[in-house]
């Protein structure tokens, strides 16, 4: 029977390809689980394995094919069994080859239509991830530019234009500022930051919720929202980041990365603070190194939100405003200047001079109020 259908059917016309025939059973199970046809024509009747349990074995393996059951029975026993399993059509020998074309025809259309349609919604879902993504990137961009103006928005507005959840979670701003002492190291920046930004990415996705990156000049800004029972494993993976960073540094000359990062903050309110605790970060990190990292070619500084001052200097500095002795507190003040010169401040900012003033000023208001 398997031969007669091969010759009854016109199967380029109906756009098909026959893959072959068996007249066996068992063999027929295999060869679907191998070939993986869309359609298969069976008979009841066979030896080692009936054409119902070949299709019941092959529903359980969730193999996705049409069957066509032929059959010289009439017993209605049959065709419930074959229905139960959801066959296309139950058909009766001898065979009618226009029956049997109008059935196969039927579900040509309807697995073209299907596969239209698959088609039509993967297109759907992929613009609708790819309009996602850029609403989503927008948000870290808009809020470089205009802080505030995302600030005064309430959480569920910034879920529906840009569709980050606020609501929950934590978040966190990076740096990763980019220094140059070669001009030949500075034209391949945009290289550098996008090699920084699949490294951090790779670190990230497989626990942050949310995550955009950009790339502004020398540095690249990273705002990612994750659990807040993942603070611990977080710190690990940035350390680790910025150890592997390093295998940056060393590709070229005379460059030096640091990774900057800032407070965890929560909901929209705590962005502006998140991203300004991550900027002062990247003025600390010419004079502070923690995690025992340097900026050395060897080692790659992680900064923090820390106070520059030593705790001795901090105590001497202190001693002197208490006593009133304004030679000392004079002497006290170069002291720290002359200090923090040799760890590299003539390199540093006016950004870093700021904060160091503002932490000299805060610890005499300190000591006087006290």
């Amino acid at each position: 029977i398997g031969e007669l259908i091969s010759r009854l059917i016109d199967w380029e016309r109906l756009g098909l390809t026959l893959l072959g025939y068996v007249c066996d059973g068992k063999e027929g199970y295999e060869a679907i689980c191998e070939k993986r046809p869309e359609i298969v024509i069976t008979d009841i009747r066979m030896p080692s394995m009936t054409g119902l349990d070949i299709i019941k074995m092959a529903r359980r393996q969730n193999l996705k094919c049409h069957f066509v059951v032929i059959s010289g029975y009439q017993q209605f026993e049959y065709a419930k069994t074959a229905l139960q399993f959801q066959v296309e059509d139950y058909l009766l020998k001898p065979i009618n080859q226009e029956e049997l074309y109008l059935t196969l025809e039927k579900i040509t259309t309807a697995i073209k239509k299907k596969k239209e349609e698959e088609i039509r919604q993967n297109r759907i879902h992929k613009d609708l991830e790819t309009r996602t993504e850029k609403l989503k990137k927008q948000l870290l961009l808009d809020f470089l530019q205009t802080p505030d103006k995302i600030r005064e928005m309430v959480p569920e507005d910034i879920m529906v234009q840009y569709f980050w959840d606020l609501r929950d979670g934590i978040i966190r701003f990076l740096i990763i500022k980019a220094d140059c002492s070669q001009r030949e190291t500075r034209q391949f920046l945009p290289l550098i930051l996008g090699r920084c930004q699949k490294l951090v990415e790779q670190s990230l996705i497989h626990y942050a919720e949310e995550m955009q990156c950009s790339i502004q000049k020398d540095k690249l800004v990273v705002l990612y929202k994750i659990g807040k029972d993942l603070r611990e494993k977080d710190e690990g993976q940035i350390t680790e980041c910025a150890r592997t960073l390093n295998d940056i540094i060393l590709s070229y000359e005379g460059l030096e990365l640091s990774l900057c990062a800032g407070q965890w903050s929560e909901g929209v309110e705590g962005l502006k603070e998140a991203y300004e605790s991550a900027v002062k970060s990247m003025q600390y990190r010419i004079i502070k190194k923690t995690n025992n990292l340097s900026l050395a070619p060897g080692d790659l500084q992680v900064c923090r939100m820390e106070r520059m001052l030593p705790t001795a200097a901090k105590s001497e500095l202190q001693n002197n405003i208490e006593l009133g002795n304004l030679e000392d507190i004079d002497n006290s003040i170069r002291s720290m200047f002359r200090e923090l010169e040799k760890e590299g401040l003539r390199m540093a900012g006016p950004g870093v001079l700021y904060l160091l003033l503002d932490e000299i000023i805060q610890i005499s208001k300190k000591t006087l109020e006290e």
